[in-house]
């Protein structure tokens, strides 16, 4: 009979062959993805970075509409060009 119990102690059942596998598999994977990262080098990307400063200029008026299209089109583009002018002194250092 203690034979018979040593040799039934080592037997395993299919469900407990699958639960022992998965492990198994879930330990190489969590080895691999260990390794990947612990040994891949930390790169450190430098962007430019832009900071915002207060501009002390006084905001262009827009243009008045009238019924005329060339004369609001004209207006339109005399006022884009002042704001241009604006943002390029308050650009500059």
């Amino acid at each position: 009979p203690p034979q018979l119990l040593r040799i039934k102690a080592f037997e395993y059942r299919e469900e407990d062959k699958d639960l022992v596998q998965r492990r198994i598999r879930l330990f190489y994977c969590l080895t691999v993805i260990f390794i990947l990262c612990a040994c891949s080098p930390q790169v450190k990307v430098y962007d430019i970075v832009k900071v915002p400063i207060k501009c002390d200029i006084a905001p262009t008026p827009k243009p008045a509409y009238t019924n005329n299209i060339e004369t609001d089109l004209e207006n339109i583009l005399i006022y884009d060009e002042l704001l241009q002018q604006d943002f390029k002194a308050c650009s500059q250092p």
